[in-house]
């Protein structure tokens, strides 16, 4: 009959996590998140020791937009689900590969802030875990938030370059271009200036006709 020997040393971790320490107690609905206990198997953005905290994530845009982004970040942990989730809260569990321990990670979106906690419900030392799964988690938003802004940026220019003034050109003096005391531009000698037609271009050297930047965009 095989018997199945669990290594002393896996073992030892295993005692050593399921001991006496941390609690998995939750923030209340519409509270805020709870304080780590003294145990080091705990990391929040509201504790004020180095070993227990995290910076709070900014966010632009709307509290839902974020929660999303938040939502996908926590998703993208292995061995993740979302347990709970209200407007301007998400509570996920964890499990851990080997022994499946639970940990719970709760996530407030408010104020512009991402603020989060996440912690061990049972053991003293959980070695680095919380601390490395929230890194992750704050890598992800701030990645998906720079795409967000990104193709936001890349939907304005293709938005202004489709506009239907696209190629008019505008009546400007040089003198209208001099008041605007732009340096002349190296390339053609002309100063640049804003063109009347609430699209940028630059006025010519003499006077008078102006194309607009978008007409000069292929």
């Amino acid at each position: 009959m095989a018997v199945n020997i669990v290594p002393p040393l896996v073992l030892g971790a295993a005692l050593l996590l399921a001991g006496c320490g941390g609690t998995g107690r939750l923030a209340p609905a519409g509270g805020p998140l709870r304080p780590c206990p003294s145990t080091p198997n705990c990391v929040t953005t509201e504790a004020a020791d180095a070993r227990h905290s995290m910076p709070p994530i900014p966010y632009p845009g709307t509290a839902e937009a974020a929660q999303a982004r938040a939502r996908a970040a926590l998703l993208a942990e292995p061995r993740t689900r979302i347990v709970t989730e209200r407007p301007g809260y998400l509570h996920a569990e964890a499990r851990s590969r080997l022994f499946r321990f639970v940990d719970d990670v709760e996530v407030i979106v408010d104020g512009g802030f991402i603020r989060f906690r996440s912690a061990s419900r049972v053991g003293r030392s959980d070695l680095g875990v919380n601390r490395a799964r929230m890194e992750r988690f704050s890598a992800r938003f701030r990645a998906a938030q720079t795409a967000r802004a990104v193709a936001r940026r890349s939907s304005a220019r293709r938005s202004g370059i489709g506009r239907s003034d696209r190629g008019r050109g505008c009546d400007v003096t040089l003198s209208a271009c001099a008041d605007k005391k732009k340096p002349p531009r190296p390339d053609t000698g002309s100063a640049a200036a804003v063109c009347p037609c609430d699209v940028g271009c630059y006025c010519r050297r003499v006077v008078i006709r102006m194309t607009p930047l978008a007409a000069r965009v292929p």
